[in-house]
């Protein structure tokens, strides 16, 4: 995640070069590049004003986000509130050992190993960290309903429930966020691409 900020970072550094604005920079991705693009939007900004080099003065801050079928929250307590007991991803995304146990069993480990994962959970998790500073953000799940029609491991890894609960905390904190999915339509954009491109043109 420390390399896609980087990169952002460097992207702004080149403004001039390529011909962009750095004050106006959006992101997207999907999936675990959703997750990253949503860590970005709500993580303080790792702009290191002081550092004698161009790209650490950049900031990591993205204008808008729009995140496509994306993991909102790495907290195993909060994904199974929020998903449901079927869900079994994310424990190798904190290297749990996956030796023998199924894929419930690993999940289980994953609970029982979250209190020593918090410190990383807080600062990963976009659940955690989302707040009054992020930018506007559009969730997208567009192939799926917020019931599954069938149980299939898709749904639960790319849920729109991971959407409905950061917007719920989105909403909270007082975030722009817009959500979408097979039986919700967003009221205000035709889906993603529409969002970037008039928040990007307005800024």
């Amino acid at each position: 995640m420390h390399d896609a900020a980087q990169a952002l970072q460097f992207v702004r550094s080149k403004a001039d070069e390529w011909n962009i604005d750095p004050c106006n920079v959006g992101l997207w991705g999907r999936s675990a590049g959703a997750c990253t693009a949503l860590w970005l939007a709500t993580h303080p900004d790792l702009a290191d004003a002081s550092s004698p080099e161009m790209i650490p003065r950049q900031s990591t801050r993205p204008s808008c986000v729009a995140a496509i079928f994306a993991q909102t929250t790495l907290d195993p307590l909060q994904m199974r509130a929020w998903v449901g007991r079927e869900l079994t991803y994310g424990p190798h995304a904190f290297g749990i050992s996956t030796g023998g146990l199924s894929a419930g069993g690993r999940f289980d480990r994953f609970i029982a190993e979250r209190t020593a994962l918090l410190p990383l959970i807080e600062e990963f998790s976009p659940a955690s960290l989302i707040g009054a500073h992020a930018p506007p953000i559009y969730l997208d799940y567009l192939d799926f309903t917020m019931e599954p029609s069938e149980p299939l491991d898709a749904y639960y890894v790319h849920s729109p429930r991971f959407g409905q609960g950061l917007a719920e905390l989105a909403k909270t904190a007082g975030v722009e966020c817009h959500l979408r999915y097979a039986d919700k339509k967003d009221a205000d954009y035709s889906g993603w691409k529409e969002f970037l491109i008039q928040k990007l043109k307005r800024m």
